[in-house]
């Protein structure tokens, strides 16, 4: 499970290697993933700045996904898991705000309660590519196609050769 702290560094991460986001400079002043209790309580304007975490933590994971696409071998960062413990966090605030819409708690959730489901639906279809991905890595050739052949024809190549060092002597053996 991921701690508040790993999620914030995170989003911080993401928050750098994700160019052309225009928030990028509004979520800087307050990036942060606020805690269940801070949930409970948050004004709008805090769980505003939250979903924009959120969605520049998607930004980089789909740019991780996108780049592992194009190659036949890649180092995903992002893991299944922790893309599903997102989910599951975004599935926790959703059931919070719906609760604290219904009870009048606060004014103006709605437009942050559609941020939160696209986010959750989002995230879902990261993980269903990440899994393709993951798939296609797994079935991917180990080395390129042709060169396989290649290098059993140059191992072939040597095998027939007795290699020899003409020039080598034995040392001599030190006398007492």
């Amino acid at each position: 499970m991921l701690s508040m702290k790993a999620l914030n560094l995170l989003a911080g991460l993401f928050l750098y290697w994700a160019p052309g986001v225009n928030a990028v400079a509004a979520i800087l002043d307050s990036y942060a993933i606020l805690d269940k209790a801070e949930i409970e309580t948050a004004a709008p304007a805090e769980l505003s700045a939250e979903t924009a975490v959120f969605e520049s933590i998607g930004i980089g994971i789909t740019l991780s996904i996108a780049q592992c696409e194009r190659v036949a071998f890649c180092l995903l960062t992002p893991e299944e898991s922790e893309i599903e413990e997102l989910i599951n966090l975004l599935a926790w605030r959703i059931d919070t705000l719906t609760r604290r819409r219904e009870a009048g708690d606060v004014e103006g959730l709605d437009g942050i309660l559609s941020a939160y489901v696209n986010q959750r639906d989002n995230y879902a279809g990261y993980l269903q590519r990440l899994r393709q991905v993951n798939a296609a890595q797994l079935q991917a050739p180990v080395t390129a196609p042709g060169r396989a052949q290649s290098i059993e024809a140059e191992l072939e190549f040597f095998a027939d050769e007795e290699l020899v060092d003409d020039d080598w002597e034995a040392p001599e053996s030190p006398e007492s």
